[in-house]
């Protein structure tokens, strides 16, 4: 999984969402630029949604910026809105209880039109009556308690997401709630679209301009704590050693793909010519490395530059024993 400046990607994710929980933007800024520098801007996405989902919700001007950075799968501008500030930290929500509230009772007015699925068994008196509680929650700014009323039927994916559209929810939001594979996730994804739908359209935060790090290359570090948060083994220091064939292990980053195959397309075999077994070794290798290594390849950094990204054994014994995070079963999901 190795990214352009050889972090492990799973390890820049985690890193990502701790800094942005844990009140440092300059660290999360920098994980960001490593997936985006490695090819891997869809990546860095799915996670910024993810530390979205787990942050609190408000029906404010940053939630609808947040919002619309979504909506435009634009992961800069999403990052720019997720960004704390310095120091600002936030603890992980609980997962959300679900209410055991029986069904609406039958009304005499059915749902708008543009409600095409309703929850399994309801009459159409019984939608129109769960409708009319939910616009009139989102017209008082009340986004909680839209969520209250709709956690019994939240499993109802199709229902739930016809809902969010017909309520006026962009289809990238109410998508993203259908997609959902692990469901406590989903009740906090539901909660976020509703804070969105309650927010006044007047309440417009002003754009937040984020200049990326302008430095590339090994910048930040991963640390111990976010990888123990997130359930991420640290990668071994001895990853780093020998020729860098992590380069061409089918789970290395699109930069790293693209490097790859650029190689085989000259018809070299990358192994070999890391090895110096090619005919026209001594030239190629060197391209190669001057291409994407233009100091040193890992073999020869230092072991402080190496353990800003990989751990000695003990510190990868002493991560696996991970410490308790309810969220850790939705994190690779």
């Amino acid at each position: 999984m190795a990214t352009r400046h050889f972090y492990e990607k799973d390890t820049v994710a985690a890193q990502l969402i701790w800094s942005i929980f844990n009140g440092e933007p300059q660290t999360a800024a920098a994980a960001a630029n490593e997936l985006l520098l490695s090819d891997e801007a869809d990546y860095l996405f799915e996670y910024l949604a993810f530390a979205w989902w787990l942050l609190p919700a408000a029906a404010d001007g940053r939630q609808r910026q947040r919002a619309a950075a979504f909506a435009a799968h634009d992961p800069v501008q999403f990052l720019a809105s997720l960004l704390p500030t310095h120091g600002e930290k936030t603890s992980l929500p609980p997962p959300t209880p679900v209410p055991a509230i029986p069904p609406p009772t039958d009304g005499s007015v059915a749902p708008p039109a543009t409600w095409t699925v309703w929850p399994a068994g309801w009459s159409a008196g019984q939608a129109g009556k769960f409708w009319r509680a939910i616009t009139d929650a989102l017209a008082h700014g009340n986004f909680r308690r839209a969520t209250f009323l709709t956690l019994p039927i939240y499993t109802q994916t199709a229902a739930v997401s016809s809902l969010l559209a017909a309520l006026g929810a962009a289809k990238p939001l109410w998508e993203a709630f259908d997609c959902v594979l692990f469901q406590p996730l989903a009740a906090r994804v539901l909660e976020h679209i509703f804070a969105v739908l309650a927010a006044p359209t007047a309440c417009e935060a002003m754009p937040r301009i984020l200049q990326m790090p302008s430095t590339c290359g090994r910048t930040f570090r991963i640390s111990t704590a976010a990888l123990r948060c997130w359930g991420v083994a640290a990668p071994d220091i001895a990853r780093l050693r020998g020729p860098p064939s992590l380069v061409g292990a089918p789970d290395a980053t699109a930069y790293w793909q693209k490097a790859v195959a650029t190689v085989k397309d000259r018809g070299f075999n990358l192994q070999k010519l890391m090895l110096f077994e090619d005919w026209a070794a001594a030239d190629n290798i060197e391209a190669f490395y001057t291409a994407h290594f233009p100091h040193d390849i890992p073999e020869e950094w230092t072991r402080e530059e190496k353990e800003k990204s990989h751990f000695v054994p003990m510190a990868v014994l002493e991560t696996v024993a991970t410490k308790e995070n309810y969220w850790q079963l939705a994190f690779c999901l």
